[in-house]
């Protein structure tokens, strides 16, 4: 049985996190309905997008906060088909801490340098040696 709550769709999916590739995020977690700036051309991108996709915002924000990010968008002309804090299926998934998968050692490899650069500590170095290439 299909889910309610999901929006049928009729074109395919793309999910695009909010705070941090749409909204601006360096101040971090302000609180409930405090948003960030849009990101400079984030409008432009996510209209153009909207022309082939549907367009789900997905966010680590609660359900609380999934009409306000609605409302915040289309009050900047950003058409979305659905705001969730849930994984939806979707062809392409953009998001400021994402990192593609291609295999486990390069993909620990990219986490490590990437923790490196942004300064996240850590305990340890990941030991790569015994993963398969």
């Amino acid at each position: 049985m299909r889910d309610p709550r999901i929006k049928r769709r009729d074109k395919p999916a793309i999910a695009i996190d909010f705070d941090g590739t749409i909204a601006d995020y360096t101040g971090g977690y302000q609180g409930p309905g405090i948003f960030g700036e849009l990101l400079p051309g984030a409008r432009e991108a996510l209209v153009r997008l909207a022309e082939r996709f549907d367009i789900i915002v997905h966010t680590a924000r609660g359900p609380d906060e999934h009409d306000r990010i609605q409302e915040y968008l289309e009050g900047h002309g950003i058409p979305i088909a659905e705001v969730t804090h849930l994984k939806r299926p979707a062809a392409l998934y953009i998001d400021d801490r994402g990192l593609r998968f291609s295999a486990w050692k390069e993909t620990l490899e990219e986490a490590e340098r990437i923790l490196d650069r942004e300064g996240i500590p850590g305990d340890a170095t990941l030991d790569l040696s015994e993963l398969d290439e």
